[in-house]
C-alpha cells in the first residue's frame, strides 16, 4: 500500500506505473477537468506532476497522440448555477444523482417524471425541488437553461436533444452522447478542490474508474490544504500584490504538506505566507 507520508506522483494505480516515475507532485491546489481518450499524460500534467511528458518516451507519447485523433473535444467548464432554472426529466436513481449535484451547486431544479426515488419525493416535501409527476411532453423545456434526460428512453433523448437545439437550451443525456450538447465528468470532491475526470463519452466506466483511484491519492488532508492556501492568498493580498505563479509552487512544497497532515493548520498557514514572503524580503 502506498504510504501517505509524502505526496509525490501517484504510485497506487496501476495503471499508471507503466510510465516508470513521473516526477514529483509539484501540489497545485486547483480544479481539473480532463476530457478526451488517450489523454493519460494530460492527466498527469493537469494534476501538476512535474517532467511528465520528458519522462514519457516519444514512442509512447506517439501513441496517446494517435489514440486521441479523431474523437469527439468537448471544452472543460465549471459552470455558476447558483438560482439557475435547471430541469432534469426521469425520476430513477440517475436522476436523483443529477439532481443532487444540481442542488449542490445551487441550483433551481424542477424533476419531471410520473415516479419519483424516495429521496427525490424527500427534497421534494422539502421545497428543496419541484415535482411535476407526469412524462415528458414537447415545451416542458421552456424557461430553463439546462435539461437533464435519465429515462433511458432514447425516443425521449431524441425528442428533448431537438427541443432543446430549437428552443437554446443545452441537453445532456444520460448514456447518450449523441443527443448530447454536454457531457458530465465523474467528480470527486475534497472541500473546495474538485477533480472532474471525462473520457469523451468513450468510456463513463473508465471516469469512473479513474476518478476512485484518485480518491485514495487525494485524502482529506487537500481540503485543509486547499483553505489554508485560500486564507494565506487573502491575507497576502491585502498587504503585498499577489505572489508569481512560481513562487506559489515552491511554496506549496512538502513541508507544507507535512504542517497539514500533521493537523497543524495554523503553523501550516504561518509557514506558507513565509515563504510568499520571501520573494518581497529579496527585493
Amino acid at each position: 500500500m502506498r504510504s501517505r507520508q509524502r505526496l509525490q506522483a501517484p504510485k497506487a494505480p496501476c495503471r499508471w506505473r507503466r510510465w516508470g516515475r513521473l516526477g514529483s507532485f509539484t501540489g497545485r491546489a486547483q480544479a481539473v477537468s480532463l476530457s478526451g481518450r488517450g489523454q493519460w499524460v494530460n492527466i498527469l500534467v493537469a494534476l501538476g506532476i512535474s517532467n511528465a511528458r520528458s519522462q514519457i518516451s516519444n514512442r509512447a507519447m506517439s501513441n496517446l497522440a494517435g489514440l486521441s485523433r479523431g474523437a469527439m473535444s468537448y471544452y472543460p467548464i465549471f459552470l455558476e448555477l447558483a438560482g439557475r432554472r435547471c430541469v432534469v426529466i426521469g425520476g430513477g436513481a440517475v436522476a436523483e444523482r443529477k439532481v443532487e449535484g444540481l442542488l449542490r451547486a445551487g441550483a433551481a431544479v424542477t424533476v419531471i417524471s410520473p415516479r419519483q426515488t424516495a429521496l427525490l419525493k424527500t427534497w421534494a416535501g422539502e421545497k428543496r425541488i419541484n415535482v411535476i409527476a407526469r412524462e415528458y411532453q414537447p415545451g416542458d423545456l421552456k424557461g430553463y437553461e439546462l435539461a437533464f434526460v435519465a429515462t433511458e428512453d432514447k425516443e425521449v433523448n431524441a425528442a428533448v436533444s431537438r427541443e432543446g437545439k430549437a428552443s437554446g437550451v443545452w441537453v445532456n443525456a444520460a448514456d447518450d452522447p449523441d443527443h448530447c450538447d454536454f457531457i458530465l465528468p465523474s467528480v470527486l470532491h475534497r472541500g473546495e478542490l474538485t477533480v472532474a475526470v471525462a473520457t469523451g463519452g468513450a468510456s463513463p466506466a473508465l471516469s469512473r474508474l479513474i476518478r476512485e483511484e484518485l480518491e485514495s491519492y487525494f485524502g482529506a488532508d487537500y481540503a485543509v490544504l486547499v483553505e489554508v492556501a485560500a486564507e494565506a492568498r487573502k491575507e497576502f493580498k491585502e498587504n503585498f500584490s499577489n505572489p508569481a505563479p512560481d513562487r506559489w509552487q515552491k511554496a506549496l512544497d512538502e513541508n507544507l504538506r507535512s504542517l497539514v497532515r500533521s493537523g497543524k493548520r495554523e503553523e501550516a498557514k504561518g509557514y506558507l505566507l513565509a515563504k510568499l514572503g520571501e520573494e518581497h524580503a529579496d527585493r
